[in-house]
Parts: structure tokens; sequence; C-alpha cells
């Protein structure tokens, strides 16, 4: 029987393999999943509260327990449709002003054309008598690891915009010692805009 012989290169290729196939893992569990169910959730949540809504304006009378009720569900369906603006700069504001706050240079910061998001029978996903849409934003960076690692916490939770990351390609530059990353991110973006536009 032939036995087989790694050499040094090929034991080299397989464990850079093994770290890639493993921080590939590492995305999916950490970042990805968790994005997804958040926004499964905001979408739940704001479907229940303009309900919540539209049933105490039903009952509404002249108290003023009931005024309180309502402005409190309004302010939280307020906060939750912020999430959602209607103009793309509002989004591109808000990631340049968190890159600029965690001191993270951008080279380029590319967003692509908004689109309709759709159910699997094609129709346009809306609430009330908004339709929802989808943007993608291609952000390059160049940072040092504790910042990307901001940047990440940033993007799940600091915003006032929900942002999921889609993809991201990490590359050293210069030597190890030196810590500076040029970091490729693959963002998806969501607008709330008037039916028709």
């Amino acid at each position: 029987m032939k036995r087989i012989v790694i050499t040094g290169a090929q034991k080299k290729i397989l464990i850079v393999a093994g770290i890639v196939i493993a921080a590939l893992a590492i995305f999916l569990r950490a970042a990805y999943l968790p994005m997804k169910q958040e926004a499964e959730r905001l979408k739940r949540e704001i479907g229940v509260i303009e309900s919540e809504i539209a049933a105490i304006r039903q009952m509404a009378g002249e108290g003023r327990q009931l005024e309180a009720a309502i402005g409190a569900l309004k302010t939280r369906l307020d906060a939750l449709n912020a999430m959602f603006p209607d103009r793309e700069e509002v989004i591109l504001r808000e990631l340049s002003a968190a890159t600029t706050r965690l001191g993270i240079e951008v080279v380029s910061m590319r967003p692509q054309r908004k689109r309709a998001i759709k159910d699997i029978d094609g129709a346009a996903i809306g609430i009330a008598a908004s339709s929802v849409q989808e943007m993608s934003v291609s952000l390059n960076v160049k940072t040092n690891y504790r910042s990307l690692g901001d940047l990440f916490k940033v993007l799940r939770e600091g915003l006032p915009v929900f942002v999921k990351v889609e993809a991201v390609t990490i590359t050293r530059i210069g030597d190890i010692r030196s810590g500076l990353l040029n970091v490729d991110l693959n963002l998806n973006t969501y607008l709330i805009s008037a039916q028709g536009q």
C-alpha cells in the first residue's frame, strides 16, 4: 500500500483552510444568524404595536390614561420606524459617523440601488401603507483588530438603523505585528417608503 506523504507547504495550506472554515462558521453563528432573527423580531414587534395602536384608537374615549397609553405606544412605534428610514442618506450618514467615532479609515463606501423585498409569491412586503426595501452597501475600511471588533458590535447593537452584515473579507496589511487590516464589508440595510416609490 502506498503511503501518503504531506509536505510542509501542504500542511500550511491545510491549516489555513481549516482557519478560514472555522472563521466562516464563527461569523455565521455570531453575526449573520442573530441579525436575521433580530430583523424578524423587529418586523413582528412593529406589527404588534401597530395593531395595539389601532385597537386602542377604537376604544378611545376622552380619558387621560388612554391618551398616555396611546402616546407610549406611538413612541415605541416611532423608535422602531426610525430603524427603517425612508432615505438612503440617513443610513450612509450613520455608517460614516460610526466609523469616524471608532477612528476607522473608510477607503470607500458604495451604496447599491435599493430594491423591494418580496415574499415567496413575488409580492412586495409592506408594513401598513409602506413597502420595505433593501439597499446593499459595500464598505472598504482600514483598521486594526480591536476597532474591527468594535465596529461589528456597533453594527449589531449601536446604530439607530437596522444593518445586517452579509459578507466580510479581511486581509492583513504589512507584517503581522502591525495589526493593520484591510476589510471589505457587504452590508444590507433596510428602508421603508410609501407604496409606489
